[in-house]
Formats: structure tokens, sequence, C-alpha cells
């Protein structure tokens, strides 16, 4: 049980007080309301987290309290001046050091704020800053060596202290949590990402500085996707915060590999064509894979239904059941070549499962490198995986359902999809055995360029033309001649 108090410039300012189970809350962000049933009627407020009204800084919360399972709750408030509870995943932001950090960090921002715009840094970053496998890399090394020396790239210390990673590259490396970045991410005016500018900083961060510099969107930002965005739809409720205006800034740029999912970020993301870059992922023009590429990689799709109750009681949660069952279909005598990647999020709640022989730390790189099948259900992972030439089987036994609850539709069909389609375990133990060790076929790989067009490994020049075009980059020298090899 959990008790809360609100606090403002070190005054109790809640007029009222509560205790909250957190085993309760499945969600991750909960609204909070005061409800009362009486004679019939039922009465219910939404509950204000500055009940006094003064102060004009938003975006403030609660003492945090640390969990069990690596968690942390607290209350915060909202744009609309109510109060929600979130229990998610701790991050490093939350010890009081870093809040200082972010706030010293904010202080002397002001002192460069009016520095011309080229002499600020340009931040690239992945998957909660502790990644360095994807587009944002790929980008980054190549700008690097084009001599674009304010191009920054966040990295937690354990990543770059564990990654070879050449010395005319880590000379521009920052290390997440440093006063270094926190500086760096109040300045900077242009990020680049695979993911959401929020995980420039700290997914989810409990900072009111830095909320307030992100829910201002007062900076550019070029979404280079970890993957291509032609599963579940855009359109979806679970996808809603997927827009300009929302999670990202209005005048967004975002990377596709077609016009068939650049119609889908226009038609169902609202992005403007003139915002679409139809250039491919940086990443797509790498298809490095061992010459002993022999392992089944099962890597389902995170469900956000399931959070919480993952982190409290795995067993009893959909996606454990799922992934029991996938590996329950591998024949028995290719299961030693089974690698099981969950989603980061969940990894941790199946290590005392008894799926946990399956798990593995091996990067994603590592593991589609070393792939002959992957198996999954939504995730856009499908696309690296066969672009390096790994059969995909996509695992639908409980599609309708997720879809109901992810609130959308899966752009894939049965018709399009560029690999099997199972239903059942029966039928997946079925097209293991027949897949397995082959090439993928030639109809699978028709209806994979209809989704992921090919540009030739040149997809990464192609988007610093388009980057330098819309102003965001300067021209230099050493890439005057990228220009000519345009597609669009």
């Amino acid at each position: 049980m959990l008790t809360f108090r609100l606090h403002h410039f070190g005054f109790l300012i809640a007029i009222y007080g509560f205790r909250l189970d957190p085993a309760a809350f499945k969600e991750i962000h909960n609204g909070l309301f005061l409800r009362s049933l009486s004679d019939g009627l039922d009465f219910k407020r939404p509950i204000k987290y500055k009940t006094l009204g003064f102060g004009r800084r938003r975006y403030l919360n609660s003492r945090m309290i640390f969990l069990e399972g690596c968690r942390s709750a607290y209350i915060r408030m909202g744009g609309n001046g109510n109060s929600y509870l979130t229990i998610r995943e701790t991050v490093i932001s939350d010890q009081n050091i870093y809040q200082f950090k972010i706030f010293i960090a904010w202080l002397l921002s002001y002192i460069f704020r009016f520095l011309p715009r080229r002499f600020k840094p340009i931040l690239l970053y992945e998957k909660k800053s502790s990644k360095y496998e994807e587009s944002a890399s790929m980008l980054f090394e190549r700008l690097v060596e084009y001599g674009y020396r304010e191009v920054k790239f966040i990295l937690s210390k354990p990543a770059a202290d564990s990654l070879v990673i050449d010395r005319k590259y880590r000379n521009q490396i920052i290390i997440k949590g440093s006063l270094r970045h926190y500086i760096a991410f109040f300045l900077c005016k242009t990020f680049i990402s695979t993911e959401s500018p929020a995980h420039a900083i700290d997914l989810r961060v409990a900072n009111p500085y830095a909320l307030e510099k992100l829910a201002r969107r007062k900076f550019d930002f070029v979404f280079l996707q970890h993957g291509v965005s032609y599963m579940i739809s855009l359109g979806a409720k679970e996808r809603r915060n997927f827009r300009p205006g929302k999670i990202f800034p209005d005048n967004t740029k975002v990377v596709v590999s077609s016009q068939l999912e650049a119609d889908e970020f226009r038609v169902n993301a609202g992005f403007l064509e003139r915002n679409i870059y139809v250039t491919g992922l940086p990443k797509f023009d790498h298809k490095v894979r061992f010459s002993q590429h022999d392992k089944i990689m099962i890597m389902p799709t995170w469900r956000p239904w399931d959070y919480n109750l993952i982190a409290l009681d795995v067993r009893n949660s959909s996606y454990y059941r799922m992934c029991v069952e996938i590996v329950g279909s591998v024949p028995d005598e290719l299961k030693e070549k089974v690698i099981l990647m969950p989603h980061p999020l969940i990894m941790d709640s199946l290590r005392d499962t008894d799926l946990s022989s399956y798990l593995t730390d091996l990067s994603y790189e590592h593991a589609l490198r070393s792939a002959s099948i992957l198996i999954t259900d939504y995730s856009s992972i499908a696309y690296d995986a066969f672009n390096r030439g790994c059969v995909v089987v996509f695992w639908w036994k409980e599609k309708d359902e997720c879809m109901a609850k992810y609130g959308g539709d899966l752009m894939l069909t049965e018709e399009n999809a560029f690999g099997p389609v199972c239903f059942c375990g029966e039928q997946l133990r079925g097209v293991i055995s027949e897949q397995y060790g082959r090439e993928v076929g030639d109809e699978y790989f028709r209806k994979f360029r209809e989704i992921v067009n090919d540009f030739g490994s040149n997809s990464t020049d192609l988007l610093i033309e388009k980057i330098i075009k819309d102003g965001l980059l300067r021209r230099r020298r050493a890439f005057i001649e990228v220009g000519r090899n345009s597609v669009i």
C-alpha cells in the first residue's frame, strides 16, 4: 500500500490523502477521481493536482515511491491540471542527484541560449539512449565521417563501455545522465532518433523542466523509426499519440520505406506529404548476416494492457502464455536453437520462469545476424529480419482479441504477409519443420518489396540530402555530390 502527499515548493498543498495498492493498476497512467455513491446518486470528479491554483509551472509531480521489481510510482499533474497515478519502470532521473543535475543544466542552458543555431548540438539517440545498433547510430557515423562536429550521440555508460566503437565516433558520444548530456538536451534544436523525443532524456521522465521542453515542442525532430510502420495501424487507439502535435512536434519529419508506408502516415497519422522522407531506413543499408545462421528467434511485440500485471504476476499474463505456447510448438530437435527475445520492458520478469533458459542478452543486431527463422506476432522487427534473408513466420492466434485491445487494425493480412501465418501451435510446428534452413521464397520477396522498396543500400545518403534540403543540417564540402543520387 502506498501513501502520497502532494507538495509544491516544500509546502503541503493537497487537502486530501489516500492509500493506493499498485497491484490494482494494470495501466501505466491512471486518472484519479473522487467518487461518492449515495442514495442512488453517483458523484464523480477528477482530483485536481494544484488545489490552490497558484504558480505558473506545470508538469509537477509528487515524491517518487520506489516499488519492487525496479518500478516507480508517483502522482503527476496532467496538462489539464488533473492528477494521474503513474506506475512505470524506474529510470535514472528518478534519483535526486539526477534531478539536481537536470535543474543545474536548465539554468546553465540560459547562458548559451542566444548562441546561433549552428553552434548548438544536434542530438541522435536510440531506445532509452541505451542502444547503438539502429538507424540513428548508422546515420550518426556517416555524419561524423562527413565532418559534422555539432552532431552528438547520447549513450548510456554501460553501453558505451561494453560496445566496440571506433574512436573517431566515440569522441562525439555523450554519456547519458551526465551534466553535459542534460545541457545538450536543453540547448538542442534538432533531435534525430528512432524513438520519440522523450528517449533523449528518459522515457516518461518525471521532471518539470524536462517535461516543459518536451511539451513546448520548440525544436525540429526527424523520426527515423526503429522499424517499418506497416503492421498495427497508426490509427489504432494505442498509437494515437503517434502523430504531429502529440508526442512529436508539428513539423516532424518521418522516414519511410515506400509510398505505401507514406500513405499510412499521411492518412492515419496526419503527416503532411512534404514531411515524409521516402528514402528507406539507414539500417537497411547494412544486411549483415553470419555465415552460420541457424537460430530460431522468437520476438513478440509488447502488450501495454499486460504491463503492470507482468511485473506483479507474469505467469498470469497473456504475453507469458503466448511465449510458452510458441516455444512449446518448436520441434524438440530444434529447441536448442531457440532464442527468446521478449520486449525489453518484459525481459526481467521472465528470468524467474521456465522460459529463462531460452532468454539471451544478445543485442537485436547479433540475434538477427544468427537467425534462420523469426517468429513474431506484430513486431516491425519482421521487416529487418526479412531484409537480411531470414524466413519470417507470423503468430496470429489471438489477432482479433489483440487488435480490439490495440483499438485498431492490422495492416498485414494473409494475402500480403511476407511469410507463413499460423493460428495454432500445430500449424506453427509444421511451418518451422518445413521452413527451417530454407531461403526466402520469391512470392514472399515480391510482397516484401511492395512495402519496403529497394534503395540500392543508399538510404543513409538519401536521407542526409533530405535533411540538408529542409535546412536542418548545413551542407558540407564532403557531401556536395550526394544530391545527385536523390530518388525523389
